[in-house]
Order: structure tokens, then C-alpha cells, then sequence
């Protein structure tokens, strides 16, 4: 941890910088101290962008975004910091320092962390995911679902509008921008950057509006960039979990275990209608309904160990197995309680939702016998993202070419959420891509071999990269 006069020296020298000069907004350098969980975190440096909520308006109201700087293990000034982008949108990045003080480009570079608009702690909107996990929770129909979801969020946008806070402002563009400002307030000449999911995205922007300021970059699991992602959840759910019937079939244990696996999920699925099953899940008491389980059962294939985890899932609804179902469920019981489904919705309503989406969605619920009791979450949050506010992403803004940056793109074949076909975009708008295609499960790819393969992208974004340990 750095020393609190030797900060108090560089914040103040900082500021008078950032405030007589004409550029990005100050910087406010915090002690570890001031946020949870942070006490114990050594080398590494905090602090809050002031930045505008629109940074196309004047006059716009400021927010604040947080950021940390991890200092390398072993430094080197030749070699460029990399900004992690984490998912979502809507994930948090700031909550748990765990998750990067030991990160393995640590070693030899600097590692900072931003924590997007509207989340954690960067003015963040009014936080839903609780409520919505009361609503998952609860002994509801399809029908009661719904109503219970417009309720609830006409409820939450009514007083993120009364707080002052435009939703609309809550997006990827407004996002890449306070990137921008950042960047320029650090004293860093070149930066990386290392998204995954939603952070694909993100670093996408980030590329097309502020490319002067990035060396190289790591895109893991590229989310859709066509604008239509939300229209894209079931059929890529579905895609996925074809999948893995069609390799349960081709494996002899799996086969052995489950003949006929998606006809067994069907009917595993389908005896919840009148018969749902009640277990204690993130401090509450679940009931499993159909549509309940179709959701929880998406989140098995988030793993890396989905093609295990998906049949044990099935397999315990069918023999209404309380045990196993609490032990597998528990970390996608929590998806709603990570992130801030406010920000979420509003990023999506900005960028992926239009006069199609709820038409569509609807439209490949009722065409898949997998979902005939309907899909929770999904097929009552998208219809009523039409009202959480009305702006909508522009065709320059989502118009994405000649980006020369060196990127390397990593891809799961078995993806149920970010699925191979996300890249030709990503391609198509980058000059100097390197594409990792792997035929594996879960939504992002890590282990040794990636993390070394990442390490030497970085080291030479340009040279050949071995891929023998794949």
C-alpha cells in the first residue's frame, strides 16, 4: 500500500494538473481503506474519474467512475498496463480485490480495473437484482411472472428518473468514453485491454473512438455486436444445448446414463408444472417451476464442466434430487445478486432492443418444445425494456471498421450465450485479429494454457503465437 503522504503529494499535484489543464476531468485519489473489503490489499492504488453522464452534452450532470491500479510484481516501464473490462453489462469489477491481486499479467504489468457507470461504486443506479431474485424465488406462473416483472420495473425506472440519473445515458458509447477520459488522466503513453463477455464489447468501442491510446487487445467470448443479442438468447441457448444432447449421444458414459437426454429434460422440465420443487438457495426459499428450471439449467452451461454439470442437473429435477439441485444451483441462484440488473437493462434497451425484439423473443419460446412452460427472466424482462426509456443506439455509433489494432479473439464452439458466430463481426471490423476457436463448454475460456497464450500475445502482439499447448 502505498504511503498516505506520499499520496496525498501525488493527489494533489494530480489534480492541479488535471484542472489547469483543458482535457479529462480530475482525479481523486482514495486510501485503500475507504472501501470494503480493501484493507489488507498491498501495491495498488485507488481512486474516482469525475466524468460527465453525457459526454455529448455541456452541460451534463457528473459521475463518478472508480478504478484501481494493481502495481506489477515485478515492473517494467516498457511494458503497457491492460485494463480489464469485466461483463455484464452490469457485472461488478471492484467488489472482490481477490480476483486480481494474483491475475497472471501481474507479473510484469501493471493491472487496472475500472468499475463501469452505473455500477458498484460509480454512481451506480438503483440496484434490482434482489427484487428480481424475489420474483425467481417465488411459487409464480408464466403469467404471474410477467406481471410481477412490469410491476417491478416500472417501479425502479420510476425512481432512477426521480433521483436525477437518465438511464439513457447508460451505455456502451457513454462507457467507452469515461475509458477515454481515464486513460488520458493516467500517466500511461499506451494501454491494453482484456474484456470478456460484455467487456468484448466494451473494448470494441473503446478501439473505434480512442485507438491512439491502445497497444494490443484480448477479447474473450465476443458478445454480439449486430444489435439484435437479445433476439439472439434463446436461439443460442437452444444452439447450445443441441449440443450437448447431440455429444451426450456420441459419449458412451453420458449415453449410458441418459439414452435419450432431451426428451428426458422435457419430461423432467414438464413435471414441475404441477409439482415444483422447493429448495433454499442465496439466503431464500426457491420453488422451482418449469420456466425456473429452463433458466437455471442455461447457467450449467456457463461452466467449463457444463457437459457434466447440465445432465446431473437434469437428472436431479427428474429424480427430484434436493441435494444435488442446491449444490449445482448455488452460483447460478447468485447471477442476479453480482451484478446490477438496472445498468443491465439499460445498456441493453440502448443497444439491443427494437421494434422487433419482443415480437421475436416470444416467437422462439413458443417454437421450441424445451421451453413450452416459457423461460424465466427473459420472457418477462425484454418486452418491458420498450418502456424503461426510449433512446436508442445510432447507425454511426454502431458502425465498427478499419480498427488496426492487434487483437486476439478467444472462442468456446459450446458457448450457450457468446457462440462462435459473434466473431465474424469482431473480424470483419478488425484488420490484425488472431482467432482462437475451441471446442469446449462454458462462456469464456481460461487455464494455463490461455493464460500463457494471453501473456505471450501481449509480450508480441504481432509475432506467431504457439498454440501447441491447446
Amino acid at each position: 500500500m502505498y504511503k498516505s503522504t506520499a499520496c496525498l503529494i501525488f493527489c494533489l499535484l494530480f489534480t492541479l494538473a488535471c484542472q489547469t489543464e483543458k482535457g479529462p476531468a480530475p482525479v481523486t485519489w482514495v486510501d485503500t481503506q475507504d472501501w470494503e473489503g480493501w484493507a489488507e490489499v498491498d501495491s495498488v492504488r485507488c481512486g474516482f474519474l469525475e466524468v460527465p453522464e453525457d459526454h455529448f452534452q455541456d452541460d451534463s450532470p457528473r459521475i463518478k467512475v472508480a478504478f484501481a491500479i494493481f502495481e506489477a510484481r515485478n515492473s517494467n516501464p516498457e511494458v503497457p498496463p491492460v485494463i480489464m473490462l469485466t461483463g455484464g453489462p452490469g457485472g461488478r469489477s471492484l467488489n472482490w480485490p481477490g480476483r486480481w491481486e494474483n491475475h497472471s499479467l501481474r507479473a510484469d504489468r501493471d493491472i487496472i480495473v475500472i468499475e463501469q457507470r452505473g455500477i458498484g461504486l460509480s454512481s451506480p443506479l438503483v440496484r434490482s437484482g434482489e427484487a428480481f431474485m424475489d420474483i425467481l424465488a417465488a411459487d409464480l406462473n408464466s403469467t404471474e411472472e410477467k406481471v410481477a416483472t412490469r410491476n417491478l420495473m416500472k417501479r425502479i425506472s420510476k425512481e432512477i428518473k426521480e433521483s436525477g440519473q437518465d438511464p439513457a445515458k447508460y451505455n456502451t458509447i457513454q462507457n467507452a468514453h469515461d475509458l477515454g477520459l481515464l486513460m488520458q488522466a493516467l500517466d500511461y503513453p499506451k494501454y491494453c485491454l482484456s474484456g470478456s463477455s460484455y467487456g468484448t464489447k466494451f473494448g470494441m468501442y473503446t478501439m473505434k473512438y480512442f485507438p491512439e491510446y491502445i497497444h494490443a487487445s484480448i477479447l474473450n467470448a465476443p458478445a454480439t455486436l449486430s444489435g439484435n443479442a437479445l433476439e439472439n438468447r434463446i436461439p443460442d441457448y437452444l444452439r447450445s444445448l443441441n449440443l450437448l444432447f447431440a455429444e451426450c449421444a456420441k459419449d458412451p458414459d453420458c449415453q449410458g446414463q441418459h439414452p435419450d437426454l432431451k426428451t428426458e429434460m422435457i419430461d423432467a422440465v414438464n413435471t414441475l408444472e404441477d409439482n415444483p420443487i422447493t429448495i433454499d438457495l442465496a439466503d431464500r426459499r426457491y420453488t422451482i417451476n418449469p420456466q425456473d428450471a429452463m433458466y437455471f439449467l442455461r447457467y450449467q452451461l456457463y461452466n467449463a464442466q457444463g457437459f457434466k454439470l447440465a445432465p446431473q442437473f437434469i437428472a436431479a429435477i427428474k429424480n427430484r434430487d434436493t441435494l444435488t439441485l442446491k449444490e449445482i444451483s448455488a452460483g447460478p441462484s447468485q447471477m442476479l445478486r453480482v451484478g446490477n440488473m438496472s445498468a443491465f437493462i439499460s445498456f441493453q434497451a440502448y443497444e439491443e432492443f427494437s421494434t422487433t425484439t419482443a415480437e421475436q423473443t416470444a416467437k422462439a419460446i413458443a417454437a421450441a418444445p424445451e421451453l413450452s412452460a416459457g423461460f424465466a427472466w427473459f420472457q418477462s424482462i425484454i418486452p418491458e425494456m420498450a418502456y424503461w426509456h426510449d433512446s436508442r443506439i445510432s447507425p454511426e455509433e454502431h458502425h465498427l471498421e478499419g480498427i488496426s489494432i492487434p487483437t486476439l479473439i478467444i472462442v468456446n464452439e459450446f458457448d450457450p450465450v457468446t457462440p462462435p458466430e459473434n466473431t465474424k463481426l469482431f473480424e470483419a471490423a478488425l484488420e490484425n485479429a488472431t482467432v482462437i476457436r475451441l471446442q469446449r463448454f462454458g462462456h469464456g475460456a481460461g487455464g494455463d494454457c490461455i493464460r500463457q497464450m494471453e501473456k505471450d500475445f501481449l509480450r508480441d502482439p504481432n509475432a506467431k503465437l504457439d498454440r501447441s499447448c491447446l
